[in-house]
């Protein structure tokens, strides 16, 4: 009955946290969304592969088996992300029976439970969408059957853990370490070592993960191990940082003293030392990859249930010293940890008279690398405020996020033709919702999606360096642009530029472009010199739309273009497509400002929504906002008609200027036009 309920607290607490702003379940993690891409190219087009047509496989993603698992789902036609998520949920229900189950005693028992439900990484984790609850369930059973001497448990968890991470191997290699020492020092109780049979599984899932090729022939898991296993003094330190974060975010770390101390009096249990040596084991490899994500740290999930029980043994020691005050202090130390671990999972606020907003706030600012959401979008003290913490905010950043990149997604695969390249910092949930259009009419099949650059680098190139899947810490690199028509960098208001931070890796690339091509370093701007800011609609929960800026090539001359005309004694201003925008064009979202000017004065005068003159100095009036536009060539909208000679009237004037802005930028940017002005002299 105590586990039954473990488990539907565990399921609620991982209900609570994962949601959207409506209060709905949010979507798998941004990353996972890669591994489902794959999947759905394996399924429809016959090869896994990032983008068809391309040799880029299985190395985009570092975990076959979840591939291979997201493809059963795909070719069933069940709902890949949800499927996912529930599998997820599954994993950490299992790994909480199991850790609850390692002992026989009724209160023991009770504590990893207890832990683990109270912390958000674990609740996280099981509703991400991505392999890190399986890990850490099959990483779990394994311990759990190599200590409980259930070696077919163990030989069949161990390969599953290979073929789902490469981390799986080190571990792997530490489980026989410690058979191997068994032989050499058996166990107190006299038990036997786990026989070598036992790992033969695990051996051959090995072998064929080596066998697995990349694309330039050499070794899947050899390049991925070489990352992890060969880092840089950078990387630790990314590592380091990370983890201290993770550990402090935990809480639970304050009671590695019970262990410790039980260890330093040989009092320790030997399931206790293995199960802390495998929780070290793992963070040990958390580090060397270069730590993990700050939203609730998801990839040291795998370490919390070996954790957990190395706590257990370590509490039993002080329970059983029969003295009353450390049996006290014991259980308060449990409870209250358990209970403050359970506060990463609140968004910092005052509780009651207590006044902890301020307190939590601090405790959950990190001080290891930030993701690059850290960076989108940006305010006026540079960062985004939510996705620069750790816990619950970053958490609500991630999913906030993704569920952008998803309606993106779903934008680019209705209205970009299958040819456009893609280049983005967030290639997972925007490439999976592009990544296949619908079949043509008379077609009973669908057709390959748009081609994905990641610019982070994960996702390699055929020509690029192998960059590590592993670590926190994300930067662009502008080399991966190779020609792209539309680049999705994030959400920037481009009237901000001169509060933004730089992008990683892109040093002041990114602000030089939205100073404008007369302002800036042209050689920091670099290959985004090539580009132009463009707003496109994406839907929104509760609303019609959403702006979102992205960058497109100048050379597709896809921009909307202005005509100004005298017709009757009115002033006519009409739209008409680019010059070689496609049929239908890309929608987008425009303002139009018609600004009256006339030699020698300072003072602007504007035409508004009623064609009447106006003047607001220091501010912009336009006259039209928020025009959806999808136009075709030959198609001439009529935006707005003035009598002349009311407004010749109303102000003198020598010309007029009509200039389209993309919507949600401030007209006073320089990147903010969304195509030439166009000027009219008057007669």
């Amino acid at each position: 009955m105590a586990l039954l309920l473990a488990m539907a607290v565990l399921l609620a607490h991982a209900l609570a946290i994962h949601v959207d702003g409506f209060g709905e379940i949010g979507p798998a993690r941004e990353v996972a969304h890669v591994a489902f891409r794959l999947a759905r190219n394996w399924v429809h087009f016959g090869e896994v592969v990032w983008n068809v047509g391309e040799p880029i496989g299985w190395e985009a993603y570092p975990s076959p088996l979840w591939i291979a698992l997201a493809a059963v789902a795909e070719r069933l036609y069940l709902p890949v992300t949800l499927f996912a998520q529930v599998v997820g949920v599954l994993c950490a229900l299992l790994t909480l029976g199991a850790t609850a189950r390692f002992s026989v005693d009724r209160v023991a028992g009770v504590i990893p439970p207890l832990l683990l439900v109270a912390n958000a990484t674990l609740a996280a984790t099981a509703i991400s969408g991505t392999e890190w609850a399986a890990v850490t369930l099959f990483l779990s059973a394994a311990w759990v059957g190599f200590e409980r001497r259930r070696w077919m448990a163990m030989a069949f968890c161990l390969p599953v853990l290979i073929a789902l991470r490469p981390e799986g191997v080190p571990m792997f290699g530490l489980l026989l370490v410690l058979s191997l020492y068994e032989r050499l020092r058996p166990r107190r109780d006299g038990g036997k070592p786990a026989p070598l049979w036992s790992f033969v599984p695990g051996l051959i899932a090995l072998l064929l993960m080596m066998r697995m090729e990349r694309f330039d022939g050499t070794s899947l898991y050899g390049t991925w191990l070489q990352q992890l296993l060969t880092p840089d003094a950078s990387t630790l330190a990314d590592g380091v940082s990370s983890t201290r974060d993770a550990l402090v975010a935990w809480v639970t770390p304050i009671l590695i003293p019970f262990p410790l101390i039980a260890c330093l009096f040989g009092r320790l249990s030997g399931h206790g030392a293995r199960a802390l040596l495998m929780a070290a084991g793992w963070i040990a490899l958390v580090i060397m990859g270069g730590g993990s994500d700050p939203a609730m740290h998801i990839s040291l999930a795998p370490a919390l249930p070996l954790l957990c029980v190395c706590l257990q043994q370590g509490i039993l020691v002080a329970l059983d010293t029969e003295s009353r005050l450390m049996e006290t202090l014991a259980w308060l130390a449990l409870v209250g940890v358990a209970g403050a671990g359970a506060m990463a999972s609140r968004f910092p606020a005052d509780v009651g008279p207590l006044q902890l907003k301020t307190s939590m706030t601090h405790w959950m600012t990190p001080k290891g690398p930030m993701p690059l959401a850290a960076y989108f979008p940006q305010d006026q003290v540079g960062l985004n405020a939510s996705a620069r913490q750790q816990g619950r905010l970053a958490l609500q950043a991630e999913i906030d996020h993704t569920i952008t990149m998803r309606a993106l997604g779903v934008f680019l695969r209705d209205n970009t033709p299958a040819e456009l390249t893609i280049a983005t910092a967030w290639p997972g949930a925007t490439g999976y919702l592009a990544g296949i259009k619908p079949a043509a009419e008379g077609e009973l099949l669908p057709t390959r999606g748009n081609p994905i650059r990641d610019l982070t680098g994960r996702i390699p190139t055929s020509t690029s360096v192998p960059q590590s899947p592993f670590g926190a810490r994300e930067e662009l690199h502008l080399n991966h642009l190779q020609g792209a028509d539309l680049v999705i960098l994030g959400e920037i208001d481009p009237g901000l530029h001169e509060d933004l931070a730089p992008l990683p890796g892109m040093e002041h690339a990114w602000i030089d472009f939205l100073k404008g091509p007369d302002a800036g370093d042209p050689q920091n701007r670099g290959p985004l010199a090539n580009y132009e800011l463009v707003t496109v609609p994406l839907s929104a929960p509760g609303a019609n739309y959403r702006p979102f800026h992205m960058l497109r090539k100048r050379t597709l001359e896809a921009q909307p273009r202005l005509q100004l005309k005298i017709v009757g004694g009115k002033v006519r201003v009409e739209l008409t497509a680019g010059k070689n925008s496609p049929e239908p064009a890309m929608p987008q979202i425009l303002d139009l400002e018609i600004r009256l000017r006339k030699r020698g004065r300072n003072t602007p005068f504007f035409i508004n929504p009623y064609g009447q003159v106006v003047t607001v100095p220091p501010r912009h009036v336009l006259a039209r906002t928020d025009l959806y536009w999808q136009g075709r060539k030959d198609l001439v909208i009529r935006l707005i008609e003035f009598d002349l000679a009311e407004a010749q009237a109303a102000c003198d004037f020598d010309s007029m200027r009509a200039t389209l802005y993309n919507t949600g930028t401030r007209s006073s940017s320089p990147a903010a036009g969304a195509g030439p002005p166009t000027d009219l002299m008057m007669p």
